[in-house]
């Protein structure tokens, strides 16, 4: 899909060039979209389809981890000349605004952290707005609950999640979609140093939460956790998307062709179940169990952020619960695409490397919840 090779470009890492061969730039790469349409048809009729040869121009071959400052530059050279606002916050910001849990996840990198705010108007005089998360873990080593070299090596596809939210509203501009999304991405990695948070922390969370750290490899859901409550304080979103790399728990129950779906709204999971169909990537809804919350209870703070230690399975349902935590009783639908973000082998209209997974989906969605209305 053009659409979709464009986010393959920027989750297979470009951004820079490390070892001197070519590599088209990260904002370069997101407009190429608009020079391939006539010939891949990325916004002719109701698809997005992919172009032939486009490909090569949008894939690295080292398979490099985009920096925490290339996404955040990426997003301002995406949205240059489009009604697109984008604002960065850097770590001193960031504190100042109160996302503390998210930062503690990033203190291990020498990276400073971004938060990435990116604010679409396309309905003009309507108060309704939606809430677009996306999980922006430009690498993840696990931390000290340490990850193995097998899954390392792939962890540059951990920002999956923003990389869909950055296309997807990219997509929604150009057609003048009349609807207004704030996409939020809390961009860091997730290393291992001597500044690093560990096993047995407790910290604090912008809502006001105290979190256990048992597992600093569940970190994706710690950086949602703050931004969801950052959409929903600083944002005026009344509803809620978020899509993220959570779990390998989710490649388990689902296979690596479908993603999972967790949601509190049944209304809003309808809008993103026809927006799934209309893209043709699959989707499967799966339940907040209520039984499965209660592994992530904690005695020494409101709650944990994994259910380490634990044998009661359905960990995937574990991460979003987590979530559902922070977004409270807004209108909400969470997507795990930790198995359907990278693959191995070509199939079908699938490379190797990232896919793109989930861009089209959101922007069908956004078309559906134009033509529905925004009422949940």
């Amino acid at each position: 899909m053009g659409l979709e090779i464009v986010v393959e470009g920027l989750v297979n890492g470009i951004g820079r060039n490390r070892q001197g061969h070519g590599q088209v730039a990260a904002g370069q790469a997101f407009r190429r979209a608009e020079d391939i349409r006539a010939d891949a048809g990325v916004f002719n009729g109701e698809h997005l389809a992919r172009p032939a040869e486009a490909g090569s121009d949008f894939i690295v071959d080292e398979q490099d981890a985009v920096l925490v400052t290339e996404l955040a530059q990426a997003a301002q050279e995406l949205f240059k000349e489009t009604p697109v606002k984008v604002t960065v916050y850097g770590r001193d910001e960031v504190e100042r605004i109160g996302l503390t849990a998210f930062l503690e996840v990033g203190k291990g990198s020498i990276y400073e952290p971004k938060l990435i705010v990116m604010e679409y108007t396309g309905a003009q005089g309507v108060e309704s707005r939606l809430g677009l998360i996306g999980k922006g873990l430009t690498y993840d080593s696990g931390g000290y609950s340490l990850q193995s070299s097998e899954f390392m090596e792939t962890m540059q596809h951990d920002m999956s999640g923003a990389a869909a939210v950055m296309g997807a509203l990219w997509a929604a501009q150009k057609r003048g979609l009349r609807i207004n999304i704030t996409g939020v991405v809390a961009a860091c990695e997730n290393k291992l140093s001597a500044t690093a948070y560990v096993p047995g922390d407790v910290i604090r969370s912008m809502s006001g939460r105290y979190i256990e750290v048992n597992n600093t490899d569940a970190e994706g859901r710690i950086t949602l956790a703050d931004a969801v409550t950052y959409a929903k304080q600083c944002c005026g979103v009344d509803r809620i998307v978020d899509i993220a790399t959570l779990t390998d728990g989710i490649q388990t129950a689902l296979g690596n062709r479908r993603c999972g779906a967790f949601s509190n709204n049944r209304a809003l999971t309808a809008q993103v179940e026809k927006g799934a169909a209309a893209a043709c990537e699959r989707m499967w809804e799966l339940p907040c169990d209520e039984n499965l919350r209660r592994v992530l209870d904690s005695r020494v703070a409101h709650l944990k952020n994994s259910a380490m230690g634990s044998s009661v399975g359905g960990y995937a349902t574990v991460g979003a619960m987590f979530v559902k935590e922070f977004v409270e009783e807004t209108p909400w639908i969470h997507l795990d695409i930790g198995g359907t973000a990278w693959t191995t082998e070509c199939e079908g209209i699938y490379t190797k490397g990232g896919i793109g997974f989930g861009t089209r989906m959101l922007y069908e969605t956004f078309k559906v919840m134009e033509k529905e209305g925004t009422q949940v």
